[in-house]
């Protein structure tokens, strides 16, 4: 009994163990690894069974293979590395978040984010230096999917047969809240349409039938969180899919198809949530937000080069407007703005913006 109970631990150690064999001739295995632990998270969705097992820090070991392996191969990979701009737009955030880091208001705090802050720059910097080939990013992106899909599945289950379990609206997962958790969640809906329209290889309708269903299972558990910003996220990923599908007839009906199943998963409780995003003036939940936003922006003109230290704005934001102690300022961009000042923002939002510009020329 207690060997069935620690089988997912056996798993992860079975992948890992085979993982760090591989990644030393192909690094690509190692980040593969981490971004599989890093999106999975399966100490939360396995936490009934690996209570009981012995504690290991996978992702920091995914990232301790991936980097030994890097160093074994360093010579070869650095033979065909071509550098990029985001590349040095990566380093000069990383420099930026040191600065503000150094000037926190809040050391402590900033601290404890740098170091998070720090692993995804590793690991990014990696990851750019081994992904080299068409079929890696096409691996990256299947990996991606099945594991959101596992998530959504997760969810779904608990909601259909188990009494209705709205376990991701309650209480987030792996450590984030119900919006974080479905944000997470909306990433894998154009991982799922890349599945379903992909020309590469064989089996081309069962891997379409499979993206359509994973698909509708990551949008319904979008639902189920009653996060709103994540449903407006996904409506826009789903609208600038089907305005740039060809051809235009399977565009119609895709759409056709889109609302349909919307209409169908949505209950009038997730509804009547997804339209008050347009009654913002008498949602509380919603004022609460652009008071943060408020306070955000205060804060960005006092503080426009540093900002208050990384994760300072949330200890701040009550003196600045916002509606209580602690408040985070619920906006990426002008939390990053606040915390680390505007040449952080700009400097991640043209990141962003030539990934997109990238990802469009391809």
């Amino acid at each position: 009994m207690q060997a069935f109970l620690m089988k997912h631990f056996f798993l992860m150690l079975g992948v890992t163990v085979l993982t760090s064999v591989v990644a030393t001739a192909v690094p690509f295995w190692g980040v593969m690894l981490y971004y599989g632990f890093a999106t999975l998270r399966p100490q939360a969705v396995w936490a009934w069974s690996l209570s009981d097992a012995p504690q290991v820090r996978w992702s920091l070991t995914a990232m301790l293979i991936a980097g030994v392996a890097t160093l074994i191969n360093l010579s070869s990979i650095l033979e065909s590395f071509r550098n990029n701009k985001v590349l040095i737009l990566l380093c000069t955030y990383a420099v930026l978040m040191l600065l503000s880091m150094l000037t926190a208001f809040n050391p402590n705090t900033s601290w404890v984010w740098a170091q998070e802050y720090g692993k995804v720059f590793v690991m990014f910097f990696i990851a750019t230096l081994v992904i080299q080939r068409f079929w890696q990013v096409r691996a990256m992106a299947v990996m991606i999917l099945l594991c959101l899909g596992y998530i959504a599945y997760h969810f779904n289950s608990l909601y259909f047969f188990q009494g209705g379990r709205l376990d991701i609206f309650h209480y987030g997962y792996g450590g984030l809240d119900n919006n974080g958790a479905a944000s997470l969640l909306a990433l894998g809906i154009p991982f799922a349409y890349f599945i379903a329209i992909s020309p590469v290889g064989k089996w081309g309708k069962s891997r379409r039938i499979f993206g359509v269903m994973v698909g509708l299972l990551i949008l319904h558990a979008v639902m189920m969180s009653y996060s709103r910003g994540a449903m407006v996220a996904s409506a826009f990923a789903l609208a600038w899919l089907v305005i740039h599908h060809r051809p235009r007839l399977q565009a119609a009906a895709l759409t056709v198809a889109i609302v349909i199943a919307v209409s169908f998963m949505a209950g009038a409780e997730i509804r009547e949530r997804a339209m008050s995003t347009a009654e913002y003036q008498t949602d509380a939940s919603a004022l609460s937000r652009l008071d943060s936003w408020a306070a955000a922006w205060d804060i960005v003109w006092e503080h426009p080069f540093l900002g208050k230290g990384i994760r300072n704005s949330n200890a701040y934001s009550q003196n600045y407007g916002a509606d209580l102690a602690g408040r985070t300022i619920h906006n990426q961009y002008l939390q990053i703005a606040a915390d680390s000042g505007i040449p952080a923002a700009c400097v991640y939002i043209t990141m962003i913006g030539l990934g997109i510009y990238g990802l469009g020329r391809e």
